[in-house]
């Protein structure tokens, strides 16, 4: 019998990515005592991340750290 392999794509499914990087995002904010709402900052950081997706190829991490910079730093966040 020949080996059989099913393949699936979690995000968004398994891993609630949008819950963590607002987590995420949160709770670097609040080191500083800045807050934000979560549903224009997501929004925001979607955009800036497909801006920057559609350049060059990078790492995710990298990706993820431009979006972060600059989606924060739009609002003031360092």
């Amino acid at each position: 019998m020949a080996d059989r392999w099913a393949t699936f794509d979690c995000y968004g499914t398994l891993i609630d990515w949008e819950k963590g990087i607002v987590e995420a995002c949160r709770k670097e904010a609040a080191k500083d005592g800045f807050s934000f709402e979560e549903g224009p900052f997501l929004a925001r950081f979607m955009e800036v991340q497909a801006e920057i997706m559609a350049g060059s190829y990078g790492l995710y991490a990298e990706v993820l750290r431009r979006t972060i910079v600059k989606a924060a730093g739009e609002r003031g966040l360092e």
